[in-house]
């Protein structure tokens, strides 16, 4: 799947399938619609299973290699393998996907839900 986001943060509801793997590729892009460098930034898409809750059911970083950032194609690239998204035990979680400026405080880019939905 691949989505363009905008300056401003969007919505983008997602599902897992069980017993596949995910990938998203997204294109963040300037005010001047084009691809954003990426070089220095850092990403974190982080789920709960609602606003108030305090467990964090999905945790992708850049750190934990869950996402990477293209210095090419300046991409955003979240993968899910099929082992990961079999741990979870969710059926629905909220999600916040944050981009981070090297030095700068984090930005929020994408919101949404991840749904589970069994394999066929």
């Amino acid at each position: 799947m691949a989505k363009t986001i905008s300056p401003k943060a969007g919505s983008l509801d997602l599902v897992f399938e069980e017993g596949a793997g995910f990938t998203l590729v997204i294109t963040k892009r300037d005010e001047n619609k084009l691809a954003l460098d990426l070089s220095g930034y850092t990403a974190r898409l982080s789920a709960k299973k609602g606003l108030s809750s305090a467990t964090v059911e999905v945790d992708l970083t850049t750190e934990n290699g869950s996402i990477t950032l293209g210095t090419a194609e300046n991409n955003i690239t979240i993968t899910v393998t099929a082992a990961t998204i079999a741990a979870y035990t969710w059926d629905r979680v909220i999600y916040n996907l944050y981009l981070t400026p090297l030095g700068e405080e984090p930005e929020k880019e994408l919101t949404g839900t991840i749904s589970m939905v069994q394999g066929t």
